[in-house]
């Protein structure tokens, strides 16, 4: 099995798909990360987004899960995958901070959109790492559609929460609701 020799950061509101051995890396606090993966076409790909929903006030964006996924499943349909072999690993949604207190659960919010998306969608959810108090680095095999995830350590964990407590500030004194607010975590 060939080893990928290069590496490819994504960040909220980025994709990548790739037939080539690449590895595809990101850490998610309340933001969810989609691998998807064609097996026998031996392409894959991930997306980073932060909100569920389809649009905000400045139109389509990557940042929000249904435009995310469907430009992820184009992408890999682009490099020469099948959209009905296309299989998923999910990561994230986790309550770094505890956003309940204001409503906005927006861990909850993208580990729901993600599992109904999938399901309307049909495709197989073949591995998960969903919820929990701490951030994860994802890494994931674009050729293989190996995926490793593992909490991060102290340092990046105190990234994250400070990335998701301004987003809840700015949210917060947002006008739109939350959901449509624009802002970058990572």
């Amino acid at each position: 099995m060939q080893r990928p020799t290069s590496y490819r950061s994504i960040i909220a509101g980025e994709l990548f798909a790739s037939r080539q051995p690449l590895e595809l890396r990101t850490v998610l606090g309340s933001c969810i990360a989609a691998c998807l993966y064609d097996p026998e076409a031996k392409v894959g790909g991930m997306n980073h987004f932060m909100l569920p929903g389809d649009s905000d006030s400045q139109g389509v964006t990557a940042r929000y899960g249904t435009h995310a996924m469907e430009l992820l499943i184009n992408a890999i349909m682009k490099q020469g995958g099948e959209r009905y072999r296309i299989q998923a690993k999910i990561f994230g949604g986790g309550e770094v901070l505890d956003f309940t207190a204001s409503g906005l659960n927006i861990g909850q919010k993208n580990r729901k959109f993600i599992e109904e998306f999938l399901e309307a969608e049909r495709i197989p959810t073949v591995g998960r790492m969903l919820g929990g108090k701490k951030p994860l680095r994802v890494h994931f095999h674009t050729h293989t559609g190996r995926a490793f995830a593992k909490t991060v350590d102290r340092e990046a964990e105190r990234a994250v929460k400070q990335a998701e407590s301004e987003y809840l500030r700015r949210c917060r004194t947002a006008r739109p609701v939350a959901t449509t607010c624009n802002v970058e975590l990572f």
